[in-house]
């Protein structure tokens, strides 16, 4: 089955506040993305992560920012995103809140992947959008830009704002916009990579984070409610299980075997299936053939509750003395 790539809603937040800056029409832009008008105040909602390309792509052409993806993304507050933003935020060190970043990622998104590899002193911050796409359209290249601008500012919460990477890396094919943001002056930059990435030293990771302007505690329940809503992912359970599995430790790994081979798996045969020797197509319900309609009477209780007994004489109606049979009962 193919499955639609998805993000919550959270994800144009920063984009709309840029459009409604400059008057644009946000309901028309928003209508011709194919995303719903009132997304715009429920970031937990799931849209396809290809309207916010088409988002940003038409919001450029007809507003004429060809930056776009760039500027939300520079001007985005990250609790703005919904609850992955706030979970995000509120990390104590620049190291804790990517590392959140990575853990909570496919709860926010099912069209990417979020990684941090270690290359001696340097920490690579990594992102690739893990769906088919042409690496030089217009909408692309904004959500690109709009995203690795997202990563950027996480790691700008670290107390310095005007913190620049020395190396990028970006997914999507070259761009003259691109090459002249002001943020990116000093980096180099490689484009057409299978990831996006940020290089960034080691040290930074302790770096702690600046104190946020609101309070950002949410209850347990509530942070439990918004992982088990997730979108699907694209990526069969089993490879999904093999990619974890190949991330956590050995300690992590055994305990996932042994509950797997523990645990015990119960079916229930549908209500309908025929009991075997009854005779009858199926069991009630439905009905099988009904030869008499007649009174339903309780007859002597054989095996006391909860018990059942499975052998048990019953009426034939072709003939007048009782015949013995069986009774299947489901499980559940």
């Amino acid at each position: 089955m193919l499955l639609v790539p998805l993000t919550r809603a959270g994800i144009i937040s920063p984009i709309v506040a840029v459009l409604d800056r400059v008057g644009a029409p946000v309901e028309k832009l928003l209508k011709r993305a194919n995303i719903p008008e009132w997304a715009r105040t429920d970031p937990e909602t799931l849209i396809p992560t290809s309207s916010t390309a088409r988002l940003l792509a038409d919001g450029a052409r007809t507003q004429g920012i060809e930056n776009l993806g760039l500027l939300a993304g520079q001007d985005a507050r990250i609790e703005s995103l919904g609850v992955f933003g706030r979970l995000i935020r509120r990390s104590q060190t620049v190291g804790e809140a990517l590392r959140e970043v990575v853990s909570d990622h496919p709860m926010f998104s099912s069209s990417g992947r979020v990684w941090l590899p270690s290359r001696d002193e340097q920490v690579e911050f990594c992102h690739t959008f893990t769906n088919k796409f042409d690496k030089f359209d217009e909408g692309w290249q904004q959500l690109d830009h709009y995203v690795l601008m997202l990563m950027l500012g996480i790691v700008r919460l670290g107390g310095d704002p005007t913190w620049s990477p020395a190396q990028v890396h970006v997914q999507t094919g070259e761009s003259a916009v691109f090459r002249d943001a002001e943020p990116l002056v000093a980096a180099r930059l490689a484009f057409g990579q299978p990831a996006t990435t940020i290089t960034l030293p080691a040290t930074l990771l302790r770096q702690r984070l600046s104190s946020p302007s609101a309070d950002l505690q949410m209850p347990r329940d509530s942070i439990e409610a918004w992982g088990a809503s997730a979108p699907a992912r694209a990526t069969s359970s089993r490879r999904s299980s093999r990619l974890s599995n190949a991330a956590a430790p050995n300690s992590v790994r055994r305990e996932a075997r042994t509950a797997a081979l523990s645990s015990t798996t119960k079916t229930v045969p549908a209500a309908s299936i025929s009991a075997e020797g009854s005779g009858m197509p199926a069991r009630m319900p439905p009905a099988g053939w009904w030869k008499k309609i007649g009174v339903m009477v309780r007859s002597k209780t054989h095996v006391a509750p909860p018990s059942l007994e499975l052998k048990s004489f019953s009426r034939n109606f072709a003939a007048e003395k009782p015949t013995k049979g069986t009774i299947t009962f489901p499980l559940g």
